[in-house]
């Protein structure tokens, strides 16, 4: 099945590839990850490694009530977590965190704006426990195997959204979840809501993934994030324009986001968790 959430990703390297977190100074507006979308709904299906290994912190993580489906961008204070000299957020707060997802999170490391980041592109609930990472033999789920992370962020649902029965994407993305807590039992797990698309991504594209099938989605994954006693991160909120799109400036191709707006999706996650 065709997916339009498998845009290709322009990657430097073939093979495995190490980012540092650079954090989000200086950053380009208009740089974007994504590739022209290709006739016919043809994408690639490259895949990158992006990992570090965690780092232990003393901090004690900030977190909401589990389960709560709003977070204002107020919900969390910043004091305490690190800052630069110029009062931005210091991004070393997520050195023991690790991120796993689909082509959307991949710009995290390609950006190098967090460290230990495992993604593909197209990457589903089903193929996170198959699919591996380029240059590595085991399936990506199991690259947290002996890492002690103090936060796991999952995002998935970009390319589930289509499916018939999102009942099922519920209970297989609870699957994703007992193995996290299997592999990494002392980690916070947090369920980021499908991000925005754009306006016309949504109006043009073949495959029924429309802004209101990713609302509709998130509503599945704030309902496992209750029923696990998790934290749903609305991060979806601090993207949306006023008509609940993904602004124009903020990708070159309605789906994936310049480095701009990656920094503001993970100062939002700085913020609330």
């Amino acid at each position: 099945m065709k997916r339009f959430f498998k845009t290709a990703i322009a990657l430097t390297a073939v093979g495995a590839v190490l980012f540092s977190a650079a954090g989000c100074s200086d950053k380009n507006e208009g740089e974007s990850t994504a590739l022209p979308a290709q006739s016919q709904g043809l994408q690639s299906e490259t895949s990158g490694i992006f990992q570090t290994d965690a780092q232990q912190s003393s901090q004690s993580p900030a977190g909401t009530v589990p389960g709560d489906f709003t977070l204002p961008e107020s919900t969390v204070s910043t004091q305490g977590k690190p800052k630069k000299a110029d009062g931005s957020y210091d991004y070393s707060y997520f050195d023991d965190s690790a991120f796993i997802g689909n082509s959307r999170v991949m710009d995290f490391a390609t950006f190098g704006v967090v460290k230990n980041v495992y993604a593909t592109v197209g990457l589903t609930v089903d193929s996170v426990f198959t699919e591996s990472l380029s240059g590595s033999s085991v399936p990506i789920i199991d690259e947290i195997n002996g890492k002690n992370f103090r936060r796991i962020y999952l995002y998935f649902g970009d390319n589930e959204c289509e499916w018939d029965a999102l009942n099922v994407f519920e209970s297989r993305y609870g699957k994703v979840v007992d193995a996290v807590r299997e592999r990494c039992p002392d980690a916070e797990i947090y369920l980021i809501s499908i991000m925005p698309i754009g306006e016309h991504a949504s109006d043009t594209n073949s495959n029924d993934e429309t802004q209101e099938a990713i609302d509709k989605t998130n509503t599945y994954i704030k309902d496992l994030a209750q029923s696990k006693a998790l934290v749903y991160v609305d991060a979806q909120q601090a993207l949306r324009n006023s008509r609940g799109y993904l602004p124009d400036e903020a990708s070159s191709d309605g789906i994936h986001l310049t480095k701009k707006y990656t920094c503001k999706w993970v100062d939002y996650l700085y913020e609330n968790t």
